[in-house]
Parts: structure tokens; C-alpha cells; sequence
């Protein structure tokens, strides 16, 4: 079989492009061939040069050690006969008090031996030379005197690759200069330090000279380059032998694919993916999923139609570049997201793909649609779902660092709390100061529920929820607005009285109510109408809080909730009002919804989960008297000396006895000691060791006894800690002497036998 009909000449150029890729492989191959060839020789070459010079610097160290000691005795024999170049010196020849005859073996004479031993033992042959040596062995051979001259002209090294016996051997030679130590035994010669007085020659070998199976290292570089040159040319043999079949079945596939056009369009109508042929800018083919996207009742219907008029206007011209550039190329574009405009006039977000073909008719464009509309919807649901995780965060973050502060404030408004409850309960008679103390009281709980609605941007829950009517809160909260703002502003109310109950913090639920009425309030700076509405809608109870005033921009509105954000002048807000109203409806697991106009005015509405059965929130209880049924034994542990200061006469006041420390680890001193108490009322926030980590170590000594935590944020950390000790209850700062009552009352009742 011939090489031509090896390689299928059937396939025109096959043959010739064999040998042109055969040819090409060839000269790549011997390239390779001579740079590994190149550099294997001077690699070896360099070899043998670091062999040379640290054979030479070897010489020279030697010599010096020896130069520097005058030379070495050695026992005199007929291997080492006394040197008579030496002959001046008068004590060349010693002996020794026990007999033994020496002589002195000079820093030349060792060199010498040295390389009759390197030669005989390892042949590396090496040479002490100079111009004029004392012995006529050590004069200088043509090439050593070559080198020894130009050390005359300053040169200190010389090297040269030469052909000795048929084989490469490197010569090299370097300098030795006259020291001190050598005009010992060379001074009569009229040497000077610092003079070049000869060099020592080296020769050494090019190339390992090992073999593998008799061949060199050379000759295995040759024959394995060229065994991948042959391999080369086997594999694009096989490659050329497989484009020709693979042509083949090509030639064979378009001959079947012109004939089987029927077939094609069986497929293409039959396909579940929406796909358009459209020629000269008008449909030619449609099937029947893409008349389905065009909202079309047949495909017949698009026929003849112009592609453009189903382009939304808004991405026309972009069609437009994309299809000339797909017909001047004849290529695929990538895909591209796109607005169809359906039979009917409806917008339809698809991606699009577009093809180059050609079709018997002539060339075409093949375009592959994919409806995007439940992507799309998916994607907003998404963005909008990030939008409130984001939200929520910087409303976390920004409860956070209110926490970081919450504790300090929490004292002061608890000392101030305390003391006005402890007087009134002191001064009962006086009215007059009654007064102002419940006015200090007032003013001090409304600082708690403002330290507490910035702390509830960091908290997931309510901490003191209970059963809430909604009207009934806001008729207290309108009685004050009305009686403050009648003038200016006009009230419409209408709450529901068929309303159910919620769960939820009163405090929280009023400061939210207060702060949609004050920003209400300075979007109608004319004056206008605050409009409030209960209903209930399913299982939820909502709250409709509307105004007339000068509404909210649009491209704002998203942002209202964030806080700091304010479109109020400089020094009139905060930025937080919104944003505490929405941190309070999340944590109530409900949702806020904002709607305004500009010019018109503003609607929220909060949706509050409702609870089954309704009750109303308990009456106002009298302060506490003293002399409670079963006294407790306390210990007080805070780290604030107001705490201490105030807590104490109001627990007394209430009929207890008190103990107080001011730390953690105090505390626990003194329970160790013997302090026997019925409860220990601990503060969280601490430095040193903190409220959880006094807490353990206060079961280990006292397993039985009640532990009351005050603290003014309960956070994240603490929730969890007290999932293990159920026993143990929790007050948050600041607390008045009734809410402390209640407390210890309970914690009482359980200590009763």
C-alpha cells in the first residue's frame, strides 16, 4: 500500500499538508537537537572549569598553610629525599632527640608531590610552572608559558579547551604571587611581595566520559531526540489520518444535511425553546413555542412580519448593529438580554441568542429566545430580599453601638427613677412635692423608653411583651397630641372596637405611634389633617397613620427606614425616627408599609400580628408598701456607685435586708466566706468579670440560690447563657420601685416553704 493511498488521497491537499507539518516537525526537532547539544557541552565545559579553579584554589591554600609555617619535617627517605634546591638553608636536615633523621619539605616541593599523588591515585594532572623555576622540571610547556606571559601583562587566570589524545581536556591555569612567607626559600631570586612569581597548571577533562550500555551521555541526547522525532512523525501521520476520515464524514453530513431540510424543520418546529429565522429584517420561520412567547395564536400569523416592530423601541438600535453584524461576520454573537414586545403588546424580558445559517433559501438568522419572566421576578424578589437584610443590619449595627452606651445611661436614669419613687414613698403628705417627684419620675421613664428604642435595633424579640389593646394605647397617646396640637392640625380617628389584642412592649408600640405623628406633624407646616385608623385585615391588626402634608420624593422613599437619613433642615431631626418605627414593627414580627405622594401626603400602615382572645391591660397599681410577708437576704453586686447608693434604701424601704459589692469576683469572695443570702441581685455589664461570668461560679458555691440579672440590653450572648440556668430571672434597667416589687414578690413566693 502506498503512502498516498495510506493518507486517503480521495481528500484534496492531504498529502502535501502531511509533509508540510512533517517537515515543519523535522525542523523543530533538529533545533532542539543542537540546543541540547549546545548546552550539554557547555555545561560540561563549565564542569571541568569549577573543577580547574578548585583544584588551583586548593594548591594555593595548601601552600600558603604551609608557606606560613616555614614548611613541614618529614622522616628523610627515598620517597622524600632532601630537597638540594634547599641546600642554603642550615636547617634543611634535622634530627630528632630520639634519632629520626627529618628534612624540610618546602611549600613548592609538597605541591610538587602532591600532584604526583592527584595524578597517579585520581588523574588530574597538574603543573607548578613559571618563567624561571629553580627546577628544570617545572618549566613552562608552550601553552603554560602562553599563560604565564599574559600574568606578566597583568592577566590572573588563563582557560582553554584543547584536543589531547583525540579528546576534550580543559587546560587552566592561575597565578600565585610572592609573599612574605616565600622569600624563605625563593628570595635569592630577587622576588618582591605582590610580584607573579608562576602559576599552577591544571588539566582536566571535558565530559563525564560515563557510559550507559556503552553509550555516552551525548549519544543518548541523539538517539532519544531522535526517537520523539519519530514519534512525532507517527502521531501527525495518525492526525493527518483522522482529519481526512473526519472530512469525510463532514462532506458526507452536509450532503445529508442539504437533503434533509424537512427533517430540519420537523425538529425546529417540534423544539420546546422558542426559536425565530428571520432574512432580510422579516420572520421567514417561527415555531410554534417562540408564536406562544409572541402572545400569537399560529406561527403563520408572524410570517412576512418585520422583526423590529416585536423590539421594545428602548433596544431597536441595538438589534439593528447586532443583526448586521451577525450577517457581515457570519457568526454567533453571545447572548444578550433583551425586551420583546409580544402580537398583543406585551413586554416580555427574554435572552436571546443569534445565529449565522445558511439555508437552501439562502443565508439566514437563527435566533434562540429564553423567557426571562420568572427569572426576573425571582431576581427582584431576591434584590428586594438583600434590600431588607441589608437594612436590617445597619438598623442591627446601629443598635449595637446604642447598646455600647445603654449601661452607663441606664444608671443614671435608674438612680434618678429610684430616688423619686423612694421619695414619694417618704413624703406622702406632700403634695406639692408628690408633684415634682412624678414629674422627675415621668421625665425619667421617658429617658428609659429613649434609651430603649435605640437599643431595639440590635434585639431580634421583645423582651417584656404582654397582651396589648391597641386602641386603648393610642387614645392615651392622642389625648396628649390633641390637647398640644388641636389648634394647628385636625384629628380624625376611627378605631375599630372590634380590634384583638397583640402581644407586645407598650413603651415600644407608644414611641413608634409618637414619632409617625411628629414627622406627620412637620410635613404639614400650614397645618392640616393627621388621619389614624385601627382595622383588622386576617390575622393581622393594622395601624393607618396618614397626613396631607408635603409627601415624599419617590427616589427617596426606599430610604426613609435607614437611619441618620432625614430630609429635614439641619438641627430639626435625627434621622432616627423611621428607622426606630421599623425596628420596633420587626421586632413585634410584623411589617411596615409606606406610601406617599408628593404634594399629597403620606400613608404608613404597621401590620401587627393579632392574638386570639382579647384582654385589657391592667390599671395603674399603687406604690409598694413595706414589711413584706417573707423578708429577703440580698446581695447587691454592681460596679456604678449610684446603683449602690439609691438601690439599697429602696430595697430596705421595701422591707429587705441588703449586702453590697461592687464586683463580680468580690461578690463571690464573700459568698465563699460564708455570706449567706436568699438572693443575689447581679449586674450584667461589669468590668473585670462580667455579670455571665460571675454567674456560674455563683451556683458552684451557692447551687440553691435565686440570682436576679439587671441589666439595660439584653443581648444575644445573655440569651444564651440563661438557656442554661432557668432559674434565673432578668430586670431591665432602669426599673421603678413598683416594677422591683413585683419582682422580689415572685422570687418570695417561690422561697416560701
Amino acid at each position: 500500500m502506498s503512502l498516498r493511498s495510506l493518507l486517503l488521497p480521495a481528500v484534496p491537499g492531504t498529502f502535501r499538508a502531511f509533509f508540510a507539518l512533517f517537515g515543519a516537525w523535522s525542523l523543530v526537532v533538529l533545533a532542539a537537537l543542537g540546543a541540547d547539544m549546545y548546552f550539554s557541552i557547555r555545561e560540561d565545559r563549565v564542569i571541568a572549569y569549577n573543577r580547574a579553579s578548585d583544584s588551583y584554589r586548593k594548591d594555593l591554600a595548601y601552600r600558603r598553610w604551609a608557606a606560613e609555617r616555614g614548611g613541614v619535617y618529614v622522616p628523610k627517605d627515598a620517597r622524600t629525599p632532601p630537597n638540594p634546591h634547599l641546600a642554603h638553608l642550615p636547617h634543611r636536615d634535622v634530627t630528632t632527640t630520639d634519632g629520626k633523621a627529618l628534612t624540610l619539605v618546602n611549600p613548592a616541593y609538597m605541591t610538587r608531590m602532591v600532584h604526583e599523588l592527584a595524578e597517579r591515585d585520581y588523574g588530574l594532572k597538574a603543573h607548578i610552572t613559571s618563567l624561571n623555576p629553580i627546577r628544570s622540571e617545572n618549566a613552562p610547556d608552550p601553552w603554560e608559558r602562553r599563560a604565564l606571559e599574559s600574568f606578566e601583562r597583568g592577566g590572573r587566570e588563563q582557560s582553554e579547551v584543547l584536543q589531547q589524545d583525540g579528546k576534550p581536556v580543559l587546560r587552566f591555569m592561575g597565578a600565585f604571587l610572592v609573599e612574605e612567607s616565600c622569600l624563605k626559600c625563593h628570595g635569592q631570586q630577587g622576588y618582591k611581595p605582590g610580584e607573579v612569581r608562576g602559576g599552577i597548571s591544571v588539566t582536566v577533562p571535558v565530559g563525564s566520559g560515563a557510559t550507559v550500555f556503552g553509550l555516552t551521555h551525548e549519544s543518548i541526547s541523539v538517539l532519544s531526540v531522535l526517537a520523539l522525532w519519530l514519534m512525532g512523525g507517527l502521531g501527525i501521520l495518525a492526525w493527518v489520518r483522522r482529519l481526512v476520515h473526519a472530512s469525510r464524514d463532514q462532506l458526507r453530513m452536509m450532503k445529508e444535511m442539504e437533503d434533509g431540510s424537512n427533517r430540519f424543520h420537523q425538529l425546529f418546529q417540534s423544539s420546546p425553546a422558542p426559536m425565530i429565522i428571520h432574512r432580510n429584517g422579516r420572520f421567514t420561520d417561527v415555531n410554534l413555542a417562540a408564536a406562544r412567547l409572541l402572545d400569537a395564536d399560529d406561527p403563520s400569523q408572524l410570517i412576512g412580519l418585520e422583526i423590529l416592530s416585536f423590539i421594545h423601541p428602548q433596544y431597536r438600535y441595538l438589534v439593528s448593529e447586532r443583526i448586521h453584524t451577525v450577517e457581515q461576520n457570519e457568526e454567533t454573537v453571545p447572548a444578550i438580554e433583551e425586551v420583546f414586545l409580544t402580537y398583543r403588546g406585551r413586554e416580555v424580558w427574554v435572552e436571546v441568542q443569534t445565529a449565522y445559517i445558511d439555508l437552501p433559501g439562502g443565508p439566514a438568522i437563527l435566533v434562540f429566545a429564553q423567557d426571562l419572566s420568572e427569572r426576573r421576578r425571582a431576581e427582584e424578589e431576591r434584590r428586594k430580599m438583600e434590600a431588607e437584610i441589608q437594612h436590617a443590619q445597619k438598623l442591627e449595627s446601629l443598635g449595637s453601638l446604642a447598646g455600647g452606651i445603654a449601661h452607663d445611661m441606664n444608671n443614671v436614669l435608674g438612680a434618678i427613677l429610684g430616688m423619686a419613687t423612694l421619695l414619694q414613698l417618704k413624703r406622702e403628705g406632700d403634695e406639692a412635692l408628690l408633684k415634682s417627684l412624678r414629674t422627675i419620675e415621668n421625665a425619667a421613664s421617658r429617658g428609659r423608653d429613649l434609651v430603649k428604642g435605640l437599643t431595639d435595633f440590635a434585639r431580634k424579640g421583645l423582651q417584656q411583651a404582654q397582651r396589648l389593646d391597641l386602641n386603648t394605647l393610642l387614645r392615651e397617646e392622642l389625648d396628649l397630641l390633641v390637647r398640644t396640637s388641636r389648634q394647628r392640625f385636625t384629628f380624625e380617628v376611627e378605631l375599630d372596637e372590634t380590634l384583638p389584642p397583640i402581644m407586645g412592649e407598650r413603651s415600644s408600640l407608644g414611641s413608634a405611634f409618637m414619632n409617625l405623628a411628629v414627622n406627620a406633624f412637620d410635613s404639614m407646616p400650614r397645618g392640616g389633617t393627621f388621619r389614624v385608623r385601627t382595622f383588622q385585615e386576617g390575622d393581622q391588626v393594622c395601624l393607618e397613620v396618614a397626613d396631607t402634608g408635603e409627601g415624599i420624593p419617590a427616589d427617596i422613599l426606599s430610604r426613609v427606614t435607614d437611619p441618620f437619613f432625614t430630609t429635614k433642615p439641619q438641627g430639626r431631626g435625627t434621622g432616627l425616627g423611621l428607622a426606630m418605627v421599623y425596628g420596633t414593627v420587626k421586632a413585634h414580627g410584623g411589617s411596615l408599609d409606606i406610601q406617599s405622594e408628593v404634594g399629597k401626603g403620606t400613608r404608613i400602615r404597621l401590620h401587627l400580628p393579632a392574638l386570639v382572645t382579647r384582654t385589657l391591660s391592667g390599671e395603674p397599681e399603687d406604690l409598694p408598701v413595706a414589711h413584706p410577708d417573707h423578708p429577703l437576704r440580698i446581695l447587691l453586686v454592681d460596679d456604678d456607685e449610684l446603683i449602690r447608693d439609691i438601690l439599697p434604701p429602696m430595697l430596705e424601704q421595701l422591707g429587705h435586708r441588703v449586702e453590697t459589692t461592687s464586683s463580680g469576683l468580690e461578690a463571690v469572695r464573700r459568698l465563699g466566706a460564708g455570706l449567706e443570702v436568699d438572693l443575689v441581685i447581679l449586674d450584667h455589664n461589669m468590668p473585670g468579670m462580667t455579670g455571665a461570668e460571675t454567674l456560674p461560679r455563683i451556683f458552684q458555691l451557692r447551687p440553691a440560690v435565686r440570682v436576679l440579672i439587671a441589666t439595660g440590653f439584653l443581648d444575644t450572648d445573655l440569651k444564651i447563657l440563661l438557656a442554661d440556668f432557668p432559674s434565673v430571672s432578668t430586670l431591665q434597667k432602669p426599673f421603678s420601685v413598683v416594677e422591683l416589687r413585683k419582682m422580689l414578690q415572685a422570687i418570695s413566693a417561690e422561697l416560701e416553704p
